[in-house]
């Protein structure tokens, strides 16, 4: 009865303090909201912990990934609570529970920070070192706040609604010992490392060619089959006379054989951009199209990838001949043929992946030799075609 009487007093008086039944409600209404959003920010620490405990094992594709989840995870949770339109039962508790939530934020941010600074070109370890601990005192700080939260309410709050457990720093993986283990692993794995490669896969030009001239020789697979068929005819004949007298047999054998030959030929050509060497042919016009196609063969994502392409005319230097025949120069009839140039920025490009572009038209004439160079990063692909009279 005395411990009943106990619980009552500290209820009656909670409700007093809090200003009536009206404001209790209210207080467990705010605290039944937040849970679902405490949940949410704990579900998170996997893609914590998998960073911080198997880097390797995730690949460089694998920890941006997971840190991509917990940064924008953890914004989120932010958002949710600001927005949860629900008043909480003090300042100080409205207080440690925001704080928890920005120290997750801040932490998820900074290890990413680290991280970078470990498997950047430069590898910096001891740059890596001091910002991952910095992460780890973010996390540290999150979970004394959250701690803090829970003693800020009401017990008749807490006594009603169960506030659930959530826990993001862990002593044994973020003491200083475990962080500077981390961030050596981290710079020390090659295949972890930034690498940057955008390739230009294929190219084609709108109108299509008419011919392609200097070809390598194509790849042809023949494949023979025999089949022989054989047919054997006999003949047989018997004549009988009277007794005493000859008898006579005579047998005939015709062999007739039929051979039957059946040929496949399969002709093999690759040709997604046109070999050095070769010229590329095309009807009269004034403006050529150059898709292509671009990809990502680094490990990281590639953002504002800019690609161009420049159709530069040919001017053919005047040629000496040992014969003693007058040296000539193609000369170019009309206006004074330029350079034109086109481009595009893809805004972002997937590690691994690859996307398929239309470059603005190029502005050509007919009858002109042209130099077409296509690049994207430090590749660089030069096609030359002859655009016809007309």
């Amino acid at each position: 009865m005395v411990v009943v009487a106990i619980v009552i007093g500290e209820v009656a008086a909670d409700v007093v303090n809090s200003s009536g039944p009206a404001s209790v409600m209210s207080q467990r209404t705010y605290a039944t909201g937040v849970v679902p959003i405490i949940d949410e920010s704990t579900s998170l620490l996997p893609w914590l912990t998998d960073v911080r405990t198997k880097p390797v094992g995730l690949g460089r594709a694998g920890i941006d990934t997971a840190l991509g989840h917990l940064v924008s995870g953890s914004s989120d949770v932010q958002e949710q609570l600001a927005e949860l339109g629900i008043p909480a039962p003090n300042a100080r508790a409205a207080g440690d529970l925001a704080a928890t939530f920005a120290a997750r934020t801040q932490a998820a941010r900074t290890m990413t920070g680290g991280i970078a600074q470990a498997i950047g070109p430069a590898g910096n370890g001891r740059e890596a070192r001091a910002t991952l601990l910095s992460a780890a005192a973010d996390l540290q700080r999150s979970d004394r706040d959250y701690t803090e939260f829970i003693d800020a309410l009401p017990g008749y709050v807490t006594r009603s609604v169960a506030l659930p457990a959530s826990q993001w720093y862990d002593s044994t993986e973020w003491s200083p010992a475990a962080v500077s283990t981390f961030a050596s692993l981290l710079s020390s794995t090659a295949a972890l490392r930034v690498h940057h490669d955008l390739l230009i896969v294929a190219v084609a030009v709108q109108p299509p060619a008419l011919r392609i001239t200097g070809l390598p020789t194509t790849t042809t697979t023949t494949t023979t089959s025999t089949t022989t068929t054989s047919t054997t005819t006999s003949t047989t004949t018997t004549t009988t006379t009277f007794p005493g007298q000859t008898t006579s047999s005579t047998s005939s054998t015709t062999s007739t054989s039929t051979t039957t030959t059946t040929s496949t030929t399969t002709t093999t050509t690759t040709l997604q951009i046109p070999p050095p060497g070769s010229i590329s042919y095309y009807q009269p016009t004034s403006r050529l199209t150059v898709d292509a196609v671009i990809a990502n063969a680094g490990n990281v994502p590639a953002s504002n990838v800019r690609v161009f392409a420049t159709l530069t005319p040919v001017t053919t230097a005047p040629k000496g001949h040992s014969s003693g025949h007058q040296s000539t120069t193609t000369t170019l009839a009309g206006p004074p043929t330029h350079a034109s140039t086109a481009g595009r920025i893809i805004g972002s490009l997937g590690a691994g992946r690859s996307i398929y572009i239309s470059l603005p038209p190029l502005a050509c004439r007919s009858g002109v030799r042209y130099v077409l160079r296509i690049k994207v990063g430090s590749d660089v692909e030069s096609i030359t075609l002859q655009v016809a009279a007309g």
